[in-house]
């Protein structure tokens, strides 16, 4: 059970994580986003990307590649 607690812990760290980034993008204006902002947003999915093909594949990854496939 402590190992199933573990797990679950890192797997929804990793989706806050996440989410903590996607706030930061969030929070800019759309006009300052586009011009700058763009390619930043896509090495973020990139990054997050990679970190995920090295995990278990549970509901939350699956989740976060499912968003990021969308994305691309």
């Amino acid at each position: 059970m402590k190992d199933e607690l573990e797990e679950s812990n890192q797997t929804w760290g990793l989706f806050e994580e996440f989410k903590k980034e996607m706030d930061v993008f969030a929070k800019e204006e759309w006009l300052t986003f586009r011009k700058k902002g763009y390619f930043a947003f896509q090495d973020f999915f990139l990054n997050q990307a990679d970190k995920m093909k090295a995990l278990p594949k549970n509901v939350v990854v699956k989740f976060l590649m499912k968003l990021i496939e969308d994305y691309k």
